[in-house]
């Protein structure tokens, strides 16, 4: 762990030295390009379609993991300009693996000129599942196996006010599972058997950032519930609660600055099936944690701070920290056992019109666990 926060803070420095230089030779260099930087502009332009109104990219996707194979597939962006920083973004992917691994999603994140507010996120799933376990004390070396086939169908509606807005959630999921082995993750475990949910509730948000996709200032603070019943089908009744609080500023520093602020809490009632409890790791969230499921209870909450810096032409690059933890509602440990993640990340400017970044994220956790993430748009 020190080793690898000895080579993070060496390449940080790299990093800040080289940005300095190149911004002092930019306006020299700006005439003659380097042979690479034509040739990204030259994929730029045959990845991407611009419009007045718009851009689409679409981006290949190449990877390989132990379990999944070769993965291999596209990353379609989709992006609608608006006004006064409020952009449509459409991120999709469509990826599958030599495994038969399929992961193919849509998420939408929209306004409208009359200030509504649409989110929205479809999904299908397949793939092959390391369960740990709920409530993981210490360091998740364990694990069970299982195959799941899992489609997703959630948003919010939303009216804005101002800079408030205030909405009606919705969340339907329809979980398989199959080819179970070990013996962590047994019939106890809530959602063994898989089923539907459908849940419904309310939002209300304070959305003051200068812009949605990129922002530099701005306070940012979500509160939503939901409901699962079985009068609307559910197979399980549970409730969920989320508060999701941001800011962003570049404290007076120019703008290729940024400092990005975030909190989150999550807290899930007893009964709620174990693929929509809160969990700590993902792209968006402790990004130094390798799986999802190695911390997963029915409590959770996180902070992170991040550090986002332009360096030159479409490059730019991130360092983060972050703390959380994971709690059940009979034991509230608050701050036992709390989990620690840094990293950094590399960015690149597919919409310069936009600040719309491909991004790829460097993550270090605990107990030497580690993780990468490939995506589109900033973590939060």
């Amino acid at each position: 762990m020190k080793r690898s926060l000895v080579l993070l803070l060496l390449l940080l420095n790299v990093i800040v030295v080289k940005a300095s230089i190149l911004d002092s030779t930019a306006v020299e260099s700006k005439s003659q390009d380097p042979v690479i930087q034509r040739w990204l502009e030259a994929f730029i332009d045959f990845a991407t379609i611009n419009h007045p109104n718009y851009s689409l990219s679409m981006y290949p996707v190449a990877g390989y993991e132990p379990q999944a194979g070769f993965i291999f597939g596209i990353k379609p962006l989709w992006t609608l300009y608006g006004v006064g920083g409020k952009s449509t973004t459409i991120a999709t992917e469509f990826s599958y693996s030599t495994e038969g691994f399929v992961n193919a999603e849509a998420n939408l994140n929209g306004f409208t000129n009359s200030n509504w507010s649409i989110e929205s996120s479809v999904a299908y799933y397949r793939k092959e599942n390391q369960w740990y376990g709920v409530g993981v004390s210490g360091e998740a070396i364990d694990y069970s196996m299982f195959d799941s086939n899992e489609f997703l169908f959630s948003g919010a509606i939303s009216k804005g006010f101002g800079k408030v807005y205030v909405g009606l959630l919705y969340d339907i999921q329809t979980m398989a599972i199959s080819s179970i082995e070990g013996d962590l993750f047994t019939p106890d475990v809530p959602g063994y058997e898989g089923g539907f949910i459908l849940g419904i509730g309310p939002m209300i948000r304070f959305d003051g950032r200068d812009n949605v996709v990129y922002p530099h200032h701005g306070l940012y603070v979500d509160l939503r519930s939901l409901h699962y019943a079985s009068w609307m089908g559910s197979d399980y009744e549970f409730s969920t609660l989320a508060l999701d609080i941001r800011y962003f500023n570049t404290f007076g520093l120019p703008q290729k600055h940024v400092f990005a602020f975030q909190s989150v809490f999550k807290n899930s009632s007893d009964n709620t099936p174990f693929y929509r409890m809160p969990v700590l790791a993902d792209k968006n969230t402790l990004r130094g944690i390798s799986n999802p499921n190695k911390y997963i209870d029915n409590n959770m909450w996180y902070s992170q701070v991040e550090y986002r810096r332009d360096l030159w032409w479409r490059l730019g690059a991130v360092a983060w920290v972050g703390v959380g933890n994971d709690y059940s509602n009979e034991h509230s440990a608050f701050f036992e056992d709390v989990k620690y993640v840094y990293g950094i990340g590399g960015r690149f400017q597919i919409d310069d019109k936009e600040k719309v970044h491909l991004r790829a994220d460097f993550g270090f956790g605990p107990y030497g666990d580690s993780a990468i993430f490939l995506t589109f748009l900033e973590a939060f």
